[in-house]
């Protein structure tokens, strides 16, 4: 069945790659929708559990306040979140060493709170496998490219936000 091309400026609807993109996204929500009801971890929940753990593994541990920028969220809401995934046993606080007024987060069941709930990721591994390593460069530089791209909305999104309060 033909689709619809979306309206992207400088020929790159002649290659189909942002109805690609926007192909995946709309695949990836009807994914969350469906399985929302049947898993233990929301969408949010697995994506802070992620962050968590790539800091983890980073050497250094992501705060509360750190997370919340991360997941473009409330500082109340990361706190009902961070409540809700130590009750569950997928992460820790401790007290942050050199700022004792602040917490660091620490990943407790780490395959059994992101790779048990996580449908994709396997698969996924599965298909970059099958890339060259120029392709697979290619596609992270311009995957790392489409993420900067988010960040710098969502911040400034915060910024309206913070400034319409």
């Amino acid at each position: 069945m033909a689709r619809a091309e979306l309206p992207i400026a400088g020929g790159a609807a002649e290659h189909g790659v942002a109805q690609s993109l926007e192909d995946l996204r709309l695949a990836e929500a009807r994914l969350d929708r469906r399985d929302d009801g049947r898993r233990d971890l929301a969408s949010r929940d697995r994506a802070a559990l992620r962050y968590v753990a790539e800091r983890a593994d980073g050497g250094e541990p992501a705060t509360p306040t750190e997370l919340a920028e991360h997941l473009g969220i409330s500082r109340s809401a990361v706190t009902a979140l961070v409540t809700r995934l130590v009750a569950a046993g997928s992460i820790a606080t401790r007290i942050h060493v050199t700022d004792g007024r602040s917490k660091l987060l620490q990943p407790m069941q780490r395959t059994a709170g992101v790779d048990d709930h996580d449908l994709l990721g396997e698969s996924i591994r599965e298909a970059v496998a099958t890339l060259s390593e120029q392709d697979a460069g290619t596609v992270r530089d311009f995957l790392e490219l489409l993420r900067e791209i988010v960040d710098r909305k969502a911040a400034h999104a915060r910024r309206q936000a913070a400034d319409a309060d």
